[in-house]
């Protein structure tokens, strides 16, 4: 009995791993549906136990979810691999389209612009093209219009030999005769006359009218400064060269030739430079440029409103203007409104600019004291080139001395050479009647030595100049 035992041990133990072994192949079988093969095994066990725990019901949950997280079988996992491969394809195949369908309503869009600018750059083409014709239009129907307004030059003959005659008169009355305003007479003359000598010289008055439009935008300074020579017809020439022969002799009488010299050269650039300034300020401030900025002008009349103002600074009395009765100081500013009244082609800002020059000159010159360098430059020259007639009018005024013996013994000494225009008691030199000391040896001005702006009695002190 004792020895039967061990071997019905030994045959169930044999027979319990070989039910052990075939229960392994079968699970290895059975590992696609591992998760549901196990949660079958937990439930039926659970049921065999017979036992209703509900918290061996909730651990027996808890580890069948656990066993359905871990045991994904890798088919499924490469299932859901696979169907996100192709929604991600499928996603990216809608989003080429989008980008397809995107990218050609871009190349339509691109397309219209394109037509609609090049569109628009033939209309702005079209209107440049317009816009040009109509200046260049503008512009001839201006030289047509001046040239119109200068009939007069062939029409309005007999004009030209008046002012010769009154020139010749006025400095025929004259024991000295003003050089400078001489030469600008004639340089005028001649610009408008346009002989043959000078002709291919100087440019044509289409060329110079004074345009602050073409100004700055071609740099064109010979409008600037030639355009004050320049005349449209004889009634416009004859006006301004008589205006000039009155205040030119008073004014070069009073002030001497070198410094009146200067004082017109400096006018016609200052005058020229307000008036541009003035019609490009116009433009740039208020945006006003059909009556000033393209405005076609030429003639001396600018400068000629400067001198006025220089010539009545010191005038205390009134004058007579178109036979209004005005103050003499204040005259340009009357002349300036009644021209523009009564003459509506003359140019206001031209004149208005000659009025402001003269004012500038003014302050300028009286905040200066002493000789400007124009004025040296213009007396060095002047002297240079009057040096051999001087010499000889001083030996033929020595000769005549020697032989009539008439006369008392220093006369020349004290006397004027020429209205305004006195003569240094030490050197003889003559200077300028707006000078209070002789500039060659510095002596000082003798008490009623010279003649005042009016050629009235001698000025008493320095203080009475025009300019101090």
């Amino acid at each position: 009995m004792s020895l039967q035992r061990p071997n019905g041990n030994s045959s169930s133990s044999s027979s319990h791993k070989k039910h052990k072994t075939e229960e392994s192949d079968e699970e290895l079988l059975m590992v696609p549906d591992m998760e549901a093969a196990g949660s079958t095994c937990v439930l039926s066990s659970s049921a065999d136990d017979g036992v209703n725990n509900p918290e061996l019901d909730q651990t027996q949950n808890g580890v069948s979810t656990a066993k359905r997280r871990r045991g994904r079988n890798p088919v499924d996992k490469e299932y859901r691999s696979l169907k996100r491969l192709l929604r991600n394809r499928v996603s990216a195949q809608q989003a080429r389209e989008r980008k397809k369908v995107y990218v050609s309503d871009l190349e339509s869009r691109a397309n219209e612009l394109q037509n609609n600018n090049d569109q628009l750059e033939e209309k702005i083409s079209t209107l440049t093209n317009e816009n040009t014709m109509l200046q260049r239009s503008e512009e001839k129907n201006n030289y047509e219009e001046m040239e119109n307004f200068g009939e007069g030059r062939r029409s309005g003959g007999g004009m030209l030999p008046l002012l010769a005659l009154s020139a010749v008169a006025e400095y025929y009355r004259l024991p000295w005769k003003p050089p400078v305003t001489a030469s600008l007479l004639a340089a005028n003359t001649l610009v408008y006359l346009r002989p043959a000598f000078i002709d291919p010289v100087i440019p044509h008055i289409s060329e110079v009218w004074f345009n602050p439009h073409l100004i700055f935008k071609h740099k064109d300074l010979k409008r600037l400064f030639l355009s004050a020579f320049y005349h449209v017809n004889e009634p416009h020439l004859v006006y301004n060269m008589m205006s000039l022969l009155w205040k030119g002799i008073k004014l070069e009488t009073s002030m001497g030739s070198s410094e009146f010299a200067s004082m017109v050269f400096t006018l016609i650039g200052m005058s020229q430079g307000v008036t541009l300034l003035l019609g490009k300020s116009l433009l740039l401030l208020f945006d006003y440029d059909r009556a000033y900025y393209n405005e076609y002008a030429v003639g001396f009349s600018g400068v000629l409103f400067a001198m006025k103002v220089v010539l009545n600074s010191q005038a205390e009395d009134y004058s007579s203007v178109y036979g209004i009765l005005v103050p003499t100081k204040y005259a340009a500013w009357a002349e300036l409104i009644l021209v523009q009244m009564f003459v509506p082609n003359a140019s206001f800002l031209g004149h208005l600019g000659g009025i402001l020059a003269g004012i500038i000159y003014l302050k300028l010159k009286g905040s200066y004291s002493g000789s400007d360098p124009v004025t040296m430059a213009v007396r060095g020259v002047s002297r240079l080139v009057t040096w051999p007639l001087r010499f000889l009018n001083g030996m033929v005024r020595s000769r005549r001395r020697r032989i009539t013996g008439r006369g008392r013994v220093g006369r020349g000494q004290t006397g004027i050479a020429g209205p305004g225009i006195w003569r240094c008691q030490s050197c003889t030199y003559d200077n300028s009647g707006w000078l209070s000391a002789c500039e060659m040896c510095g002596s000082g001005r003798a008490r009623g030595n010279g003649w005042s702006l009016n050629q009235g009695p001698a000025l008493s002190s320095s203080n009475d100049l025009p300019f101090g």
